[in-house]
């Protein structure tokens, strides 16, 4: 069981991060008002969720190890 649930947080956190990286790439791609609201808007928090996924990984990391000690 605790397997499934590491699985779902990967899941989540590859998610997440997919969705960042989605909209950091439209970003680039568009044009200068769209760039300046962004940076403006919601720059802070996007680096809020990239810090909270770091944590995520960092935590989920800990986990599988232990997982992975179990299994010995």
């Amino acid at each position: 069981m605790e397997n499934l649930e590491a699985a779902r947080k990967l899941t989540d956190i590859a998610e997440n991060l997919k969705a960042l990286t989605g909209m950091m790439a439209l970003i680039d791609i568009s044009n200068s008002q769209v760039k300046n609201f962004f940076i403006n808007a919601t720059l802070s928090t996007v680096i809020d969720s990239l810090r909270n996924q770091t944590e995520a990984i960092s935590s989920l990391r800990d986990e599988l190890v232990v997982l992975d000690g179990e299994e010995e």
